[in-house]
């Protein structure tokens, strides 16, 4: 009896640490709400920027500051700064009347977990300009952004971003972003995407 205790429970385990695997770190998604239709707090109408209000779409100006993944001395890519960092950095933006913060890249967690913390406490928040980031073998490699290759990783760091912004991923190894446990929703005030690393440009 002890024995399939023991088995079942080992079974149990390794399911659900395939299911955690499966959904954390490979992004597989299952909609348990088909019938709930896909909505957005923000939109484009002509040339403006507009937000919802409530039931009432109103429009917006984007005052926003780029943030980078690094600090002076530093490699572009080691993704250096801290929670700590972060969070003064965010303090000291929204200071001088920005509205908006522009990443070029998921960035390591800490910056989600301090965005995050920031526009719970804060009466007024700072919007997300989410950036994606493509490898120079496809940017390079590509003849245009339509090919294979340059599209299906687009595709690829686009979905990793979407989980990222909705506090359900995990990066170990990132490949032009930052890496942890990524489990803070920061999709309320999700404002937009951008797509771009040196000569490749493609807006939302």
């Amino acid at each position: 009896m002890m024995k399939r205790f023991i088995l079942a429970s080992l079974a149990v385990v390794l399911l659900l640490a395939g299911m955690g695997y499966l959904v954390y770190y490979r992004g597989i998604y299952v909609d348990f709400k088909p019938e709930v239709s896909v909505t957005a707090n923000f939109r484009t109408q002509g040339k403006e920027i507009q937000y919802l209000d409530g039931d009432t779409w109103k429009t917006m100006e984007i005052r926003g500051v780029d943030l980078s993944s690094n600090i002076p001395g530093e490699a572009m890519l080691d993704f250096v700064p801290t929670y700590e960092d972060y969070t003064r950095w965010l303090e000291q933006i929204g200071e001088i009347g920005a509205n908006t913060i522009r990443v070029y890249t998921v960035m390591a967690a800490d910056f989600y977990e301090a965005l995050y913390d920031y526009n719970t406490t804060k009466e007024k928040p700072l919007y997300l300009l989410q950036g994606l980031s493509v490898p120079d073998r496809a940017n390079y490699g590509a003849e245009d952004i339509y090919q294979e290759e340059f599209v299906d990783l687009l595709l690829e760091n686009g979905i990793k971003a979407v989980d990222v912004i909705h506090g359900n991923r995990a990066i170990e190894l990132g490949d032009f972003t930052g890496t942890g446990w990524y489990q803070w929703d920061v999709s309320p005030l999700f404002a937009g995407s951008r797509m771009g690393q040196r000569h490749h440009r493609l807006y939302q």
